[in-house]
């Protein structure tokens, strides 16, 4: 059995683990039976070309809706886990400690051991961690601390939100719909669900009136248009004059330059941008671009140029 683990760095068993599987720079294949493992450069795959990876489970902190159905779909089982290095993590799988997420047809899935997803993760489970929070899709949570997102009936006493999508950004989200789920994704600062279901409608996006611009597009993975954008620190970054793309450069930042670490008045590398798109956006993040002279915008589109090629046609 083969096991897949994400981790920040390739430094073998040692590695440290990346909480959030969409975030990982890298994976760790481990078989268990040979003991052998393998390390694997995401950012160096390529789709078209390179050979499937096979794997048998993921063991990680917390995942996005998308990721979990398509490892579902594949038959590939998935583990919640709080380990900090790969060795911490395979021990834990070995012992029994953790649990398998079982995944209703269309749904989120279900919550996977004791200590839960610890930072937010995607399940759909009736039990969650006292402190970190999480995303289920159960009935009664109780998320004393850290917020979460839920999309059942009953919600947290201190920091919690009420949606079927994925993450917090903030301390006091509200609830997505009139006391019930939406199918919404990131929330910002402040709350509210910005993306899908039932949540806010999203406004169109403004023409800026200079003919030339930059439109900045979330691309944690560098490939697809990904979620969160309020932790997003990977961007593709498109030149536009009088309405085509005449340059894209990918620009990295620190952890500490995301949106979600920045606060109002400080520089920050996409100064300069006039729009942002992103697959989900809460309205808090919304409010700190708009401070920066920055449109955020939600786009449903996968691959990054395809977005910013609708979003150019659409003024025209």
């Amino acid at each position: 059995m083969k096991i897949c683990i994400p981790v920040t760095s390739p430094e073998g068993l040692e590695s440290a683990v990346e909480p959030h599987l969409p975030d990982a720079a890298h994976i760790l294949i481990f078989d268990l039976l040979t003991r052998q493992y393998e390390q694997i450069d995401l950012a160096a795959q390529n789709p078209a070309s390179s050979t499937p990876v096979r794997m048998d489970a993921v063991l990680c902190g917390s995942l996005n809706r998308m990721t979990l159905r398509a490892l579902a779909q594949q038959g590939i089982k998935i583990y919640g886990m709080a380990a900090e290095t790969v060795a911490q993590a395979i021990a834990q799988f070995e012992n029994g400690e953790l649990e398998c997420v079982e995944v209703p047809a269309g749904g989120c899935g279900r919550h996977a051991g004791e200590q839960g997803y610890h930072r937010g993760g995607c399940c759909g489970g009736e039990k969650h961690d006292e402190t970190g929070g999480g995303c289920c899709g159960g009935q009664g949570h109780g998320h004393e601390q850290g917020g979460g997102c839920c999309g059942g009936e009953k919600h947290d006493e201190a920091g919690g939100g009420c949606c079927g999508g994925h993450g917090h950004e903030g301390e006091a989200q509200g609830c997505c719909g009139e006391g019930g789920s939406c199918e919404g994704h990131d929330h910002g600062d402040d709350g509210g669900c910005a993306h899908g279901g039932e949540g806010k409608a999203n406004e169109p996006a403004r023409k800026p009136a200079d003919e030339k611009f930059k439109i900045a597009v979330c691309s944690q993975n560098r490939k697809t248009v990904t979620e969160h954008a309020g932790k997003c620190r990977k961007f593709w970054v498109y030149d536009i004059e009088q309405g085509r793309v005449v340059g894209k450069n990918l620009l990295e930042l620190a952890k500490e330059q995301s949106f979600h670490e920045t606060t109002h008045g400080q520089e920050h590398p996409l100064d300069g941008v006039a729009i942002m798109l992103g697959a989900s956006m809460g309205d808090g993040l919304k409010r700190k671009l708009d401070q920066r002279g920055i449109q955020g915008v939600l786009t449903t589109q996968n691959d990054p140029d395809q977005a910013v090629a609708v979003l150019l046609a659409s003024w025209q």
